[in-house]
């Protein structure tokens, strides 16, 4: 049993990654273009934030794929006619804004992509 003092409390100024969860494989695109690759980021609330930046990127990539400010939502729909051959491994992250300062960011969280054509129509 862990005491409470033992328990460090959680900054209130990271996020906490809700969505795609640890391990969760994510839609791709298709080859012809005839399906868009669809990817929904969520995350909890942080006070006051008035803009939060994501990242998100495959390992053996050269640039993040995201790493953009997206203003105050707590949440990110990336939706384009594309396709990744990347599939294991991708990261992501997030963090607020507050007051006009960048605040730590959140955990990196590990997510899959779909093997490329598997709901092409």
């Amino acid at each position: 049993m862990v005491a409470c003092s033992d328990v460090t409390p959680r900054d209130p100024n990271v996020p906490l990654l809700l969505a795609p969860k640890p391990g969760e494989i994510l839609d791709n695109g298709c080859r012809s273009f005839a399906d868009s690759m669809i990817w929904v980021f969520d995350w909890t609330d942080v006070p006051n934030a008035s803009d939060y930046h994501i990242w998100v990127k495959h390992p053996t990539a050269a640039v993040p794929l995201l790493d953009n400010s997206i203003g105050p939502t707590s949440s990110h729909r990336q939706a384009s006619l594309a396709w990744t051959a990347w599939g294991t491994g991708w990261e992501w992250k997030v963090r607020a804004v507050v007051d006009g300062e960048l605040k730590p960011w959140s955990e990196i969280r590990i997510f899959h992509v779909e093997q490329l054509d598997t709901d092409c129509p």
